[in-house]
């Protein structure tokens, strides 16, 4: 595993994960400790071992939805794919096959084209709204730079900059009081950055290859570039970054050790196996 130097936690660290709670309704009393937040994207969520994180990310299309469990203590947050659809999304059939950039083989799915002028609000009204209406009042927003693997020219990357911009400011128009939470993104934040709660952080210690189906221990200088960018959020920003690393579950010491080396950076740590099909307490203890 790559070491990094402490990144101490500032005042202005922790008043946005404070902040961010708060938001979701998290009481005072539970942010005595570190707030926790879990990734799962199998199709039967266990609720009851879910329950125990403050913050909780599921694939919908799971048979979970949250207007079942209204005294739950968890804050379920429901994943949405924005650069990519594939064919099991139930959107998929009324997709205009227009906005299609291309293929991506490794997760099975197609890549959109950001720059559609009616993506934003078949997005927010074909996609969210019927999140919404379940019971979701956050969303973690994926796949922002799939576009990159098919679009090389400048202006054409931009254009594609500018219909995500255009996306997450009419999800803030059409949910004012929802969670957004952004994978990455990081060129988007200089204007978006007031329209989001938090920012995922993916592979900083260690990761997945889909394509090879491996675990990987990230280059130092992966790290260090993708630590950089964490720092830059947090102290202009001010926004709470979460990290999601990956390691296999038959090694639990790559997880606990991967743990505590994301907690002296002074983000908010989660460890899965490469599908997230997994429950790992380990940022319980």
């Amino acid at each position: 595993m790559a070491v990094t130097e402490r990144v101490p936690v500032g005042r202005r660290g922790r008043a946005s994960v404070w902040c961010l709670l708060v938001l979701w309704g998290v009481s005072p009393p539970l942010l005595a400790k570190p707030p926790t937040v879990a990734f799962y994207y199998g199709m039967h969520p266990a609720v009851r071992e879910l329950a125990d994180f403050d913050l909780v990310v599921v694939d919908p299309d799971s048979d979970f939805t949250p207007v079942q469990y209204p005294r739950s203590r968890a804050h379920w947050i429901a994943y949405v794919s924005v650069g990519e659809v594939t064919p099991n999304r139930g959107y998929y059939d009324l997709f205009p096959k227009s906005w299609i950039l291309g293929d991506e083989p490794d997760w099975n799915s197609e890549i959109i084209d950001q720059t559609s002028p009616a993506w934003p609000d078949y997005f927010a009204e074909q996609v969210v709204r019927p999140l919404w209406n379940r019971g979701y009042r956050g969303f973690f927003l994926d796949t922002l730079d799939s576009w990159r693997k098919v679009v090389t020219d400048p202006k054409e990357q931009e254009r594609q900059q500018n219909g995500l911009i255009r996306l997450i400011v009419t999800l803030r128009q059409k949910f004012p009081r929802a969670q957004i939470i952004l994978n990455r993104g990081f060129e988007l934040l200089p204007k978006v950055h007031s329209l989001v709660n938090a920012v995922v952080v993916e592979s900083v210690f260690q990761g997945w290859n889909q394509k090879d189906k491996t675990y990987y221990a990230v280059s130092a200088q992966n790290t260090q570039w993708l630590l950089s960018q964490i720092d830059a959020i947090r102290r202009q920003y001010r926004l709470p970054v979460i990290v999601l690393d990956y390691c296999d579950p038959q090694q639990p010491d790559c997880a606990s050790q991967d743990v505590s080396v994301l907690r002296r950076a002074g983000v908010i740590p989660y460890v899965s196996d490469g599908l997230l099909q997994v429950i790992n307490p380990v940022t319980l203890r």
